[in-house]
């Protein structure tokens, strides 16, 4: 009776142990990279007078990647920024002859580490994580947040059988 007894006690924890629904922070790192490591891209507007004024002084200007060719009052709606050939290699996209907007990488977006998950219950979970920008590309200067310290964020998880993002 007492081996019998033992035997279920074994069993019974053996089961639970393989049932682990706890969220670990190698799970909530994979699922959030899942979700959240990406590419950021920009379009730029090149007909956009405030742009224009803003790139005089850059380092994009400096550096040859965008050229500021002078333009009219009469030139409406007509591209006014000219992203040069050393530029190409951050296109995302080559655009048409003509075209008004040119999509380019800014950086990488990484899930950085997991800082800490708070357990809710049995289902829910809250997990405390660092994004951080990799790869900054010389357009990155035009977007201050990024390329600068990483910033924390929060999401929830929750769990049916695997532990997933609340959406």
């Amino acid at each position: 009776m007492k081996k019998t007894f033992f035997l279920g006690v074994v069993i019974a924890i053996s089961l639970l142990a393989c049932n682990d629904r706890s969220l670990q922070k190698e799970d909530a790192q994979k699922i959030l990279s899942a979700n959240y490591d990406k590419d950021l891209t920009e379009d730029i507007q090149l007909t956009d007078e405030a742009l224009y004024a803003k790139l005089k002084d850059s380092k994009l200007v400096a550096d040859g990647y965008v050229a500021l060719p002078p333009y009219s009052p009469n030139d409406v709606n007509k591209p006014i920024i000219k992203l040069t050939q050393k530029s190409e290699q951050f296109w995302t996209d080559h655009p048409a002859a003509g075209s008004k907007t040119c999509r380019v990488k800014i950086a990488r977006q990484v899930v950085s580490g997991i800082k800490s998950i708070e357990i809710k219950d049995k289902t829910h979970a809250k997990v405390y994580y660092q994004i951080s920008y990799t790869d900054l590309t010389p357009f990155a200067e035009l977007y201050p947040g990024v390329g600068k310290d990483s910033s924390e964020h929060a999401d929830n998880f929750t769990f049916n059988g695997n532990w997933a993002l609340c959406q």
